[in-house]
Parts: C-alpha cells; structure tokens; sequence
C-alpha cells in the first residue's frame, strides 16, 4: 500500500497542533538560553510549504524534513542571539525562511 504525500496543511498541522510540536520544542529550547522565539501563522506556512516543494523536489521523507528546514533556520539564532545582552524575542516569517533558503 503506497501512502499519498503530505499536503501543506498536513505539515501546519503536524506544526502546530500536538502539544510537543517541533516548534513548541525550539520555543523551549531556546527560552533556556533567554531567547524568546515565536512562529509566526505566515512563518508555519512558509515553513510548510518549503516541507512540500522540498520533499517533491528530493527524496520524500515526509515529516522529517520539517526538523531539517527549522534547524537551518533556527540555527542562525541560536548562534547569534545566545550571549548577547537584552535578548530580543525573535519571530521567524515567511521573509526568514525566502532568505534562507531561497525558495
């Protein structure tokens, strides 16, 4: 049995909805280093719509690859943002992610 490709809203909600999101998780992850970071509703579909153009486009592996495009993102952050002084909270949009991956 072949199961069909997840859809954009698939991946919002996987996003969004389960209380251990991977997005809750780097909202927790970073709050340890004093980094307020938020998902903006346009950075979730931003971030959604990368997971369905990028799993056509290479081998499909489904929800993995929303870790892959969150660490990219998030990973500038972490680096950037811990140690400075007057952590400012940080949202990441659609604008975030164009720039980061250019699609």
């Amino acid at each position: 049995m072949e199961l069909s490709p997840l859809t954009q809203e698939d991946f919002e909600r996987i996003l969004t909805e389960p209380r251990n999101s991977l997005t809750n998780q780097y909202i927790a992850l970073l709050s340890t280093e004093g980094v307020s970071l938020k998902f903006t509703k346009d950075g979730i579909e931003e971030i959604a719509r990368l997971a369905v153009l990028m799993n056509e486009r290479m081998e499909n592996i489904g929800a993995r690859r929303l870790f892959t495009i969150i660490e990219k993102l998030v990973e500038d952050l972490s680096f950037h943002c811990i140690g400075e002084e007057g952590r400012a909270g940080r949202g990441l949009t659609p604008i975030t992610s164009r720039n980061r991956w250019g699609a």
